[in-house]
């Protein structure tokens, strides 16, 4: 798989300008609510797979490793603002 040249190698850092698309804004979103692959499909009405594929995307763009990182690193790079994004239900 080839890399897209706005995705960030391990040793360039984090580019800030570097654009989301409103749908994986709205998967990073739901991610940070800590819904499910299952349910950010549900809501979305798209595929768990089309899910596992924004999460990837998500990941590599960040290099994050886990959905905590990615959370973390989106709000970081002003992509995420978590005082605005809702807490899951427990």
């Amino acid at each position: 798989m080839r890399r897209s040249p706005a995705v960030a190698t391990p040793d360039e850092p984090l580019p800030r300008d570097q654009r989301l698309t409103s749908r994986e804004r709205e998967v990073l979103r739901l991610i940070a609510e800590g819904c499910t692959s299952r349910e950010i499909a549900g809501r979305l009405q798209i595929s768990p797979k089309t899910v596992e594929t924004f999460r990837a995307i998500l990941l590599g763009k960040t290099r994050a490793k886990n959905s905590v990182q990615l959370v973390l690193k989106a709000q970081a790079l002003g992509w995420l603002d978590l005082r605005s994004t809702p807490h899951a239900e427990v």
